[in-house]
């Protein structure tokens, strides 16, 4: 069967194609034969007696293995990834001003991280009192000290989500990065929480030094999109306000699911590096963070 067509916006950028152009430089989404972007098909599943229909798509691939398979990260890669993270934002300027981009402005998302305050509906399903109490802390701060500057930062469209299983290496060349996915869960927000959200994620995989071992990825950031100083100063709040999200929606889901421990699985690492972050200074940000 051949494919009709491909959409317009993709789900996966390759790194080596990411500045020939934005139509160029995504894997696509395939039309079916009929020309929709999904199919709905019935299929038997295990557990229901009447097969459940699903909805299908074909992606296309992204060959190499994701960076949470790596294990612990390189200082090199970790410094590819900053690039990455900047050169994403760089990319998607393209789209200033285009029907794409209002479309995803208009769109609600719940990951958004500049609408997090949805989520303080949640802060009681925190079973940690005080990770409940440093959540409640950090959303009090996101609201003071960002909300009422969002407007002023500079910003554009965003992936929203660079975590270690959207983030593919080339197992030939490890301490590069290849390509990203999950380009459809773009977002329009400042380009520092990019930065953020990668990082939120990054800490996750040094738990012992979270701050102190991801330096490299913002120093990489930095060489492609230098930050202002109020970026800077704000910087460690968007990585604990992106910490402070996974938390919400992950304990969120455990009060509807009780007993399901792999819903709690993000929110036990982020749950982790929260507090440690919280305890530190400004000033101890400067010092890793130049």
């Amino acid at each position: 069967n051949k494919m009709a067509g491909r959409a317009t916006w993709g789900k996966c950028v390759r790194r080596d194609l990411l500045f020939s152009g934005i139509t160029d430089s995504m894997y696509f989404i395939w039309l079916s034969v009929s020309g929709t972007f999904y199919c709905l098909k019935e299929l038997a599943h295990p557990l229901h007696s009447e097969p459940p229909r699903y909805a299908i798509r074909l992606l296309s691939y992204v060959p190499g293995v994701t960076l949470m398979h790596q294990g612990q990260p390189s200082d090199t890669l970790l410094r590819d990834v900053g690039h990455c993270v900047a050169d994403i934002g760089i990319c998607l300027e393209s789209l200033k001003g285009t029907e794409a981009e209002a479309a995803i402005r208009k769109r609600e998302f719940e990951w958004d991280i500049t609408n997090v305050l949805v989520c303080e509906r949640a802060v009681s399903c925190i079973p940690d009192v005080n990770v409940r109490g440093t959540v409640q802390t950090v959303l009090d701060r996101f609201r003071l000290e960002l909300q009422p500057h969002l407007d002023n930062m500079p910003s554009g469209l965003i992936h929203g989500d660079l975590n270690g299983m959207n983030v593919i290496i080339d197992p030939d060349r490890p301490h590069c990065v290849h390509g990203v996915i999950d380009i459809g869960d773009t977002i329009y927000a400042p380009y520092v929480a990019d930065l953020g959200i990668c990082l939120a994620y990054m800490m996750q995989l040094f738990l012992e030094t979270p701050a102190e071992s991801v330096a490299p990825l913002v120093k990489g950031y930095c060489s492609r999109r230098p930050l202002s100083d109020f970026e800077k100063e704000v910087l460690p709040l968007w990585v604990m306000t992106r910490l402070s999200q996974t938390i919400l929606f992950s304990s969120e889901a455990y009060s509807q699911d009780p007993g399901n421990e792999y819903l709690l699985q993000n929110a036990e690492t982020a749950g982790t590096v929260l507090p440690r972050l919280a305890a530190m200074s400004p000033d101890d940000f400067k010092l890793l963070w130049p």
